[in-house]
């Protein structure tokens, strides 16, 4: 196989053509890539913040839960204690009474 001699000027033109191109091809490949990199690195910040927040607002929530639930508790005990009372009330009316 014959490969034809190319003068030094063409040569050198050559090269930089296709180092022109093999530079800007993969230039712009490395330039997606980081762009990509850096999206994708943006997103999983915010998911991130988003899931911090969103175990805060539980923690909160359960701690409201808890407190509501012991109010309910006390509520439940005073309306028994109540109705004791109201029974212990109607018990002396009908003593009184009769």
């Amino acid at each position: 196989m014959y490969i034809k001699p190319l003068s030094n000027d063409a040569a050198f033109n050559k090269g930089v053509e296709y180092f022109s191109e093999v530079f800007f091809f993969y230039g712009i490949l490395m330039a997606l890539a980081v762009y990509e990199l850096k999206k994708a690195q943006a997103s999983s910040e915010k998911t991130a913040q988003q899931m911090k927040q969103y175990e805060s607002d539980i923690s909160a929530t359960k701690a409201q839960l808890k407190e509501v639930g012991e109010e309910l508790k006390k509520s439940s005990e005073a309306r028994l204690y109540n109705f004791q009372l109201i029974e212990q009330l109607q018990e002396e009316v009908r003593l009184v009474i009769d």
